[in-house]
């Protein structure tokens, strides 16, 4: 496998280049080294083109693996060294098994995509006790639990090293989640380099330690989805967040947060900050204007937060008269606080 790097820094442009016998022997040796024998499916594995191989997609060529599919199929084992030479892939999916390995083997794989070591499909943090609904969209606590210590999925990957340190020399990243896996590393403004992430998923990975630069809020302007929870992250939140045009989901519950919580940003449909050592006052909710109505309304002011939750935290003042307003608005959950006043009237909302 030949993977380089041409052309002037800070920009360069990688030239990769496997054939179909080096591609062959990487996939075999895969499939040996996680217990391919034992999968729920390994259909044509090992027998004529490896294209046809279950979870293998490859380029019109016939010869380039660009996807590599295999999410819950009883994968028990280690990822090989020589995995880092399939440097066609695109999107690599081995999440929801039981894979072992240092994380430097994924660095090499500058094309990737999308990275999926964790359950894509959780994307809702609930938290316990709570008998409310999309409890089917939950985490998969037990009733009446806690978010401490509650996820011990059944099929948990566990990788070595200092992730960030991989996550952020794959430039073309869209797709990443590490839900329920065992990594460590330190979020800094290496973050930053990631400016085509669309999706984050750092849920219940208690290694994870550092900060939310300043600069992600302008550096990553096409993020929807940020999640990183029960982790050892802190410092403030960047006030640029609120200024965050695509960003429709942030959870950052369970960490080290100070500091005030910003504006809701003009997407923002879930916010979940609680448990943390947030301070100050809420915020006001700020109204944008919004194209919904199916754009009847071009100069309409709205927001469009369905969720806010900020309970244990140091959070005082008042509870802004404008949430009341906000039609959108289902589920806020703010005790354990020093909040004083009273609570907005919502009946004039429409």
């Amino acid at each position: 496998a030949l993977c380089v790097a041409a052309g002037p820094t800070p920009a360069p442009v990688f030239v990769c280049s496997v054939t179909a016998t080096e591609t062959d022997a990487i996939l075999r040796e895969f499939y040996s080294a996680a217990g391919g024998v034992n999968w729920y499916t390994n259909t044509n594995w090992l027998t004529g083109s490896y294209c046809t191989w279950h979870g293998v997609t490859c380029a019109a060529d016939g010869i380039s693996v660009t996807k590599l599919r295999l999410s819950q199929n009883g994968l028990v084992g280690t990822v090989p060294a020589s995995l880092s030479n399939l440097c066609t892939l695109n999107v690599l999916d081995i999440s929801e098994n039981v894979l072992t390995g240092p994380v430097d083997t994924f660095k090499p794989l500058k094309q990737l995509s999308a990275l999926l070591l964790g359950p894509r499909k959780l994307t809702t943090v609930c938290v316990f006790p709570y008998q409310g609904p999309g409890m089917e969209d939950c985490l998969g606590f037990p009733d009446g639990g806690t978010m401490e210590g509650a996820y011990s999925p059944t099929r948990a990957n566990e990788f070595t090293g200092d992730f960030f340190d991989t996550m952020t020399n794959l430039p073309d990243l869209v797709d990443m989640t590490l839900t329920g896996t065992s990594v460590y590393g330190s979020l800094d403004e290496r973050l930053c380099k990631l400016t085509k992430l669309e999706f984050l998923h750092f849920v219940i990975v208690a290694n994870t330690t550092g900060f939310l630069p300043e600069c992600f809020g302008t550096a990553i302007p096409n993020l929807r989805v940020f999640l990183i929870t029960n982790s050892h992250v802190g410092g403030t939140l960047p006030k640029s967040i609120s200024h965050m045009q695509k960003l429709e989901q942030l959870g950052l519950s369970f960490n080290k947060f100070e500091g005030q919580i910003p504006d809701f940003g003009p997407a923002l449909m879930q916010l979940f900050v609680n448990d943390n050592k947030l301070s100050g006052t809420l915020p006001e909710g700020q109204p944008w204007v919004c194209n919904d109505e199916g754009g009847l309304y071009p100069n309409r002011k709205c927001n469009r937060l369905e969720s806010f939750l900020a309970y244990t935290n140091n959070i005082t003042g008042t509870l802004p008269s404008s949430y009341a307003q906000m039609k959108n608005f289902k589920y806020l959950w703010i005790s354990d606080n020093k909040l004083t006043g009273t609570i907005p009237d919502r009946k004039s909302v429409v």
